[in-house]
């Protein structure tokens, strides 16, 4: 689920599992994307792949920011791996979405 629209805060049904921001690639897109399945209306088929999406700036990890406020960091692969804990949290639902 993109940020198509605003989500209430209640709408998040796990803050500490969704995330919410954190580091993004380079270029003129680099302000405004962070979810690698979501580019600007471009089905992830029309881009299979880009590095930048988290960034790899720190040593090779991004941080990222969870609708509770913590961070963590890690690997470009460990934020996009297409497994059913990692899809749970780029959703406010909480919820793995194979369809993404």
């Amino acid at each position: 689920m993109g940020l198509r629209h605003r989500i209430a805060d209640s709408g998040v049904k796990v803050p500490s599992n969704m995330i919410v921001a954190g580091d993004n690639g380079a270029g003129r897109l680099s302000n405004v994307l962070l979810s690698p399945d979501e580019i600007a209306g471009i089905t992830q088929s029309a881009v299979p792949e880009n590095p930048q999406l988290p960034s790899g700036r720190h040593d090779g990890s991004a941080n990222i920011l969870f609708c509770d406020g913590h961070m963590a960091c890690g690997t470009r692969i460990k934020w996009v791996e297409k497994t059913p804990n990692v899809r749970r949290q780029w959703n406010n639902d909480n919820e793995a979405h194979p369809e993404t």
